[in-house]
């Protein structure tokens, strides 16, 4: 199933985001926490973490880039555990390492294979940077340079 779909939730203070029914229809109890590279957190099926990393843990263990790189996606994964209201319990690093922060407003967003789990503030700036307007305006740069040649 695909993960689609844009979610706004609180973090209690607990750490605890609650998941829409929608996430857990896509990844379903198995979720596993993993930092992304762009300052949020991935949401992902156990299923899909593993099919994602199969070609990470194939590489040997004597090369050292290897190691870092089974490093880097697996030792700051962990399994989620929800609870009987479909929360989940972020843990403290990562949510230090994605800026959520108790009492704030968190966004999921569907990636297609995962969903990501945003502090709001963080996902509104990576937007303003990012967003479709931004390719739009850069791609209007290039054309204005290749122009002038």
């Amino acid at each position: 199933m695909l993960s689609l779909g844009r979610f706004c939730r609180y973090i209690d203070h607990k750490l605890r985001v609650s998941l829409p029914p929608e996430i857990l229809a896509a990844t379903g109890k198995n979720i596993i926490i993993a930092r992304s590279p762009d300052g949020c957190l991935f949401l992902f099926s156990l299923k899909e973490f593993e099919r994602t990393i199969s070609s990470v843990l194939r590489l040997p263990l004597e090369n050292t880039n290897a190691r870092n790189r089974r490093r880097e996606k697996t030792a700051a994964a962990f399994p989620a555990m929800l609870d009987n209201q479909r929360r989940v319990t972020l843990p403290p690093s990562l949510a230090e390492y994605a800026s959520l922060r108790r009492g704030e407003r968190a966004v999921i967003s569907g990636m297609g294979n995962c969903f990501e789990l945003w502090s709001e503030s963080v996902l509104r700036d990576f937007e303003k940077k990012n967003g479709p307007q931004t390719i739009v305006s850069q791609a209007e740069e290039i054309v204005k340079k290749v122009q002038k040649k």
